[in-house]
């Protein structure tokens, strides 16, 4: 965001950001849900419900649903995507 001078920007003037340079938003706030019901892609919203996670857990859960992200990238009709945290299993759990 600092990149791009947006760090003190409005959700719409985002939003307006990742429209005219075919950017996906990917947000833990539910305020670009709100706005992509409201006005419909493009940008689409990779929704965050992660709540207050490590940077480590966040790259695991981007990581992990990485196919069903490129699946929402490509289908037109979509416009939010909602990614939760799967539980963790340990070695031990599989004993």
């Amino acid at each position: 965001m600092t990149s791009a001078d947006l760090d003190r920007a409005t959700d719409r003037q985002v939003w307006e950001f990742a429209s005219a340079n075919g950017f996906t938003i990917v947000s833990k706030d539910t305020d670009f849900n709100d706005i992509a019901v409201m006005l419909a892609p493009p940008p689409k919203v990779v929704w965050r419900r992660v709540g207050n996670a490590t940077t480590a857990t966040i790259r695991r859960v981007l990581l992990d649903a990485i196919n069903t992200i490129t699946q929402f990238a490509n289908n037109p009709e979509d416009s939010v995507l909602v990614l939760t945290v799967k539980p963790q299993t340990s070695d031990n759990d599989a004993r």
